[in-house]
């Protein structure tokens, strides 16, 4: 799997490239990263906190990889990224 920026040591922290509305972003060690990057692959979509701090990991893993997603935005509440397969369908194992 390509991480990206994510690759390498596990104890560097990174920090998002983007700023998304809404959004504060939380630096997070690439482990960490790398891990949430393989919740997402594996179930197809990640769920996240109405601060939105990790999104942003998500995002720019989805981004570097081309991988079509959806995010659903529920203020207050938090936020949802799901896979899209190449039939438009959204991808939820």
């Amino acid at each position: 799997m390509d991480y990206g920026k994510f690759a390498g040591d596990g104890r560097q922290t990174v920090m998002s490239a983007v700023m998304l509305p809404g959004i504060m972003p939380l630096a997070m060690s690439k482990a960490n990263a790398r891990r949430s990057i393989d919740h997402f692959e594996s179930r197809g979509r990640s769920t996240h906190s109405a601060m939105g701090g990790t999104v942003w990991v998500i995002w720019e893993h989805c981004v570097h990889n081309q991988i079509e997603f959806r995010l659903h935005v529920r203020p207050g509440f938090g936020f949802i990224i799901e896979k899209v397969k190449s039939d438009g369908q959204v991808q939820v194992l």
